[in-house]
């Protein structure tokens, strides 16, 4: 019993640190739960340094790292937070050897390798430290088995800005990338990486055999901005069939913003079936504060007469 009560004290003693991060007992706390054996204690330190971006504990960060490698550590919880909070606090030299062991742990628990997101913030820390390895990581990274360190890879490599990064990327792509929101990740970072070049190749996917893919070449277009995506978009919504597609393709249009967007999706909730004129009418609702758009809007759905429609008006799009 004694064990569990020094247990939720400790935890006591970390849900405090908040209060006054810089204080003696706050630091005092965190080396505690950094010390600790138990994985729990040891994932909320490292996440309150993390957050709170307490750069004077990377040392200790380290050491916590290096001996859960080894031990216990569900879902690798304990060393996914070490290593995001040496990522945030922008950790020196001290984090290159975690980093670097980090990107080689594997731990399986079921079916599952529970390190992807480890090994992804391992190779963004090495990026930090702009180390000569780090696209070679990151490369490495675009074929782990895991969606989670081939989402960090991408994000890696766009924030290189770079030209090769951008064809590694779209190389992903070709070949085939399971994983929706990884999908999705990487054609929004060549979209920004190299919009006039890659909006073609995400108009393409939007023709493809999965809905899956449609669906995130769709999202990732409406997220770019770009003034060519709405007409991509508005093609794609002519010819699909899937009815989940057509309202993520609404979605999409209403992540541009732009006037013609609009007023298309304004068309939608005028003539639209309703399940569509619905996904039209909520993905609106960011801008119903415009001139002039929640009159037209609420003239529309009067004349609609569709109760869902007017319970998303009722809902949300009060004065």
């Amino acid at each position: 019993m004694a064990k569990r009560l020094s247990l939720d004290q400790l935890l006591n003693d970390l849900g405090a640190v908040r209060q006054d991060p810089s204080s003696p007992a706050s630091r005092a706390a965190l080396l505690k739960g950094l010390a600790s054996s138990s994985g729990v204690l040891v994932e909320k330190a490292a996440s309150l340094i993390g957050e709170l971006k307490l750069n004077s504990l990377a040392s200790e960060l380290a050491a916590a790292f290096e001996r859960f490698v080894t031990a216990n550590d569900p879902g690798c919880a304990a060393k996914i937070a070490v290593s995001r909070a040496l990522l945030d606090t922008h950790a020196g030299d001290v984090a290159e050897p975690v980093y670097r062991r980090g990107l080689r742990v594997r731990q399986r628990e079921g079916s599952t390798d529970v390190a992807g997101a480890l090994r992804g913030f391992c190779a963004l820390g090495l990026l930090n430290l702009r180390s000569r390895d780090a696209l070679v990581e990151l490369t490495d990274l675009l074929a782990d088995p895991e969606p989670a360190a081939r989402t960090a890879a991408v994000r890696g490599l766009a924030s290189t800005g770079r030209e090769e990064a951008g064809l590694l990327i779209r190389l992903r792509l070709l070949v085939g990338e399971p994983s929706p929101d990884v999908l999705t990740e990487a054609l929004v970072a060549l979209l920004r990486l190299d919009p006039d070049r890659s909006l073609p190749f995400a108009g393409r996917l939007l023709d493809d055999e999965s809905p899956d893919v449609r669906d995130a070449a769709a999202l990732a277009l409406g997220e770019s901005r770009h003034a060519g995506a709405l007409p991509l978009l508005r093609r794609a919504y002519q010819r699909e069939r899937d009815d989940q597609t057509r309202k993520t393709i609404l979605v999409a249009a209403g992540l541009l913003r732009g006037q013609e967007a609009g007023d298309w999706l304004t068309t939608v909730v005028e003539n639209g079936p309703p399940a569509e004129a619905l996904a039209a009418l909520q993905s609106l609702r960011v801008r119903r504060r415009e001139s002039g758009l929640a009159g037209r809007i609420r003239a529309i759905v009067s004349a609609r007469a569709i109760a869902t429609l007017q319970r998303e008006l009722d809902q949300h799009w009060g004065e």
